[in-house]
């Protein structure tokens, strides 16, 4: 699959929570078209000032180029994202999994990885932290893997770091 523009394209975004709106903004000022899916639809205001098209989860992956997952994990969400659904993507889409690994079932992401239906994945999250060598994800070239490091910024990333390298110091001394 080629490269991805995200001007005109179009960005599903799964739970329009706190941080789906974040996103939702973000997308908006990219040009992105916005669906998004979650329990229960939002309001005609809300939907209005977030710019986003409430659609079946089904929908959502049939018709976006990029899925950004914002659901907390529980009963209703947990799997709630399998062949159904990844069966029915038509864009090579692009996945993204700040919220928790087990949204999506784990042996359906990579068989649509493994049929070539997905033009990568990001992952924030992990189905086994810490991750394991031999993670099955690990040797796929178009998945991306951080550390459970999404929601930090940079200026919290290099306090952690100085602390890091302090307590290093410490022990060494």
């Amino acid at each position: 699959s080629g490269v991805k523009n995200m001007f005109g394209s179009t960005l599903g975004i799964v739970g329009l929570g706190s941080v789906g709106r974040y996103v939702a903004n973000w997308a908006n000022a990219f040009g992105m078209r916005v669906v998004y899916y979650q329990r229960s639809q939002l309001n005609a205001e809300l939907e209005a000032e977030f710019k986003a098209e409430y659609l079946s989860l089904n929908d959502l992956f049939e018709q976006s180029d990029f899925i950004s997952i914002h659901v907390p994990l529980n009963d209703s969400t947990k799997g709630m994202i399998g062949a159904e659904q990844l069966e029915r993507v038509t864009r090579d889409p692009i996945i993204v999994n700040i919220a928790r690994a087990d949204i999506i079932q784990k042996e359906e992401l990579l068989a649509a990885l493994d049929a070539g239906k997905l033009g990568g994945v990001g992952m924030d999250v992990h189905y086994k932290e810490p991750g394991d060598p031999d993670d099955p994800f690990l040797p796929y070239k178009h998945v991306v893997m951080s550390p459970h490091i999404a929601i930090g910024t940079r200026v919290n990333g290099s306090i952690d770091m100085e602390a890091l390298v302090s307590n290093l110091d410490n022990a060494l001394k």
